[in-house]
């Protein structure tokens, strides 16, 4: 597995000043060529200086469509046919 991206979607507390926090994240993965996602709720504390995970509740990702790529008239058909996509599974 290789980890492809992470976004920090939402902090609750966390600052210097704070001895608790959460964050809200999404990880990206590529896995045998397939994309997974991981979104997790994560909660901190803070002990002597250092924050340290405690726990944190996976949340359901909302389904993406893959966009196709789109495909010149005449550049090779993406099916593997050989032909033109414009004289094979084109409009």
């Amino acid at each position: 597995m290789v980890w492809q991206s992470l976004h920090i979607l939402d902090t609750e507390a966390g600052r210097e000043s704070d001895d608790k926090g959460v964050v809200v994240f999404r990880a990206v993965a590529l896995h045998d060529e397939q994309e997974l996602t991981l979104q997790e709720r994560s909660r901190f504390v803070k002990e002597d200086g250092k924050w340290f995970y405690v726990d944190g509740d996976i949340m359901e990702v909302p389904p993406t469509i893959a966009k196709k790529p789109k495909v010149g008239r005449n550049e090779p058909c993406p099916c593997g046919s050989g032909k033109k996509f414009k004289k094979c599974c084109g409009p």
